[in-house]
């Protein structure tokens, strides 16, 4: 599915210190997962939301609800692209 490629890129992202984009990629899941209703099961709930936390911590709470809001406004084609993109060509 591709939420969940959006969630495995948000992973990728956060554990290679891009947090602007894992809170676009995360923010972008979670508005999806909204859409299609499907919600995480409490198991996929738990680290998801150990990986929020720690990009909003890393980010500070104004950033992050920034680039979340960012990623949750995101077209399905536009974060496909993104998801797709070259991050250091950015």
């Amino acid at each position: 599915m591709v939420v969940d490629g959006l969630e495995i890129s948000a992973l990728l992202a956060l554990t290679v210190g891009q947090m602007d984009r894992a809170a676009r990629l995360l923010g972008a899941a979670d508005a999806l997962r909204e859409t299609i209703g499907q919600p995480l099961s409490p198991s996929e709930r738990a680290g998801v939301d150990v990986d929020v936390a720690t990009v909003r911590t890393a980010l500070g709470d104004d950033a992050f609800t920034a680039a979340w809001a960012v990623g949750r406004a995101m077209s399905l084609e536009e974060v496909i692209a993104y998801a797709l993109e070259d991050p250091s060509s950015s």
